[in-house]
Formats: structure tokens, C-alpha cells, sequence
């Protein structure tokens, strides 16, 4: 039965590949949890607007070029993926 002498390291080797995989796919998922889209607004007032920065929720058309509403911030993430903070 000597074949079967091998057996434990084998099976301790995959146990450390899984292990491993493990490791690597929750350390991928928390870096990505970690990175949050923070848009903070810089008016009150409800500009009339025609276009936005979808990445940072700036107004680059209409009235309050240059300001970010509740509105727009709310647009911006609507249009880009992941976790945000208003």
C-alpha cells in the first residue's frame, strides 16, 4: 500500500491552494467594497441644468455650471458602478 503513502501531502497541498484562493478573493472584494464614490453638493437651490458630469456630478450645462445639486449627484451615481456616498 505504498501508493498511498503520499496521500496526506497531497490532500495538505490542496487544502493550501484552497486556502490561498480563499485569501486572494476576499482581499479582492474588500478593496473593492472600500473604494466608495463620495459626491458631496455644493448647492441647495435646484438648478435648472442640461448636463452633468456623470462622474462627479458637477453641472457643466444649463444654470449652476460648476455646482453639484442633490439632483445631479444623485444622476451621477445613478450612471457609475458601485457603492457611493452622498
Amino acid at each position: 500500500m505504498k501508493q498511498f503513502d503520499n496521500l496526506p501531502s497531497v490532500k495538505s497541498k490542496l487544502i493550501r491552494k484552497i486556502r490561498t484562493a480563499i485569501l486572494v478573493i476576499c482581499s479582492v472584494a474588500f478593496v473593492h467594497s472600500a473604494s466608495a464614490l463620495t459626491i458631496t453638493p455644493t448647492t441647495l437651490t435646484d438648478p435648472n441644468y442640461t448636463a452633468i458630469n456623470n462622474g462627479t456630478g458637477v453641472i457643466t450645462g444649463g444654470a449652476g455650471v460648476g455646482l453639484i445639486s442633490l439632483r445631479s449627484a444623485l444622476q451621477a451615481c445613478d450612471q457609475t458602478a458601485g457603492p457611493h456616498i452622498i
